[in-house]
């Protein structure tokens, strides 16, 4: 779930929520492009690992954050093989959330990489 405060922020973007990771791919075959794709690693049809790396290969720009409901270092490393920008267990931190979009939405094209876990810069 999208917090609620990255919502109203973000009003001007088209979200396309999945509740699965064969929901998500059947978006993508209907032609959804997303900019940023934040997937939970537990998916109830399919490993969340799975359904990064599929849709990574049709989307190679594709910008993921990793969330989960497991914190440690197991998940943390799951998510830094996947190449994700960002990993946090859940709930899911709203003001990474809104780095990653306004880094996604930028004109420049350029996005900054963002630590993986807990080192995010600002955060304890």
């Amino acid at each position: 779930m999208v917090p609620p405060a990255v919502r109203e922020q973000w009003d001007h973007v088209d979200w396309c929520i999945a509740r699965s990771g064969s929901d998500s791919l059947a978006h993508i075959r209907a032609g959804v492009r997303p900019k940023v794709a934040v997937i939970n690693l537990q998916l109830p049809d399919m490993c969340g690992a799975e359904l990064v790396e599929r849709l990574r290969k049709g989307l190679p720009n594709l910008l993921v954050v990793a969330t989960s409901n497991i914190a440690g270092s197991l998940a943390e490393r799951l998510a830094r093989s996947l190449g994700v920008v960002a990993y946090w267990p859940k709930p899911l931190n709203a003001d990474l959330l809104d780095q990653v979009l306004a880094a996604a939405m930028s004109e420049s094209g350029e996005v900054r990489r963002f630590s993986v876990g807990s080192d995010v810069p600002g955060e304890e």
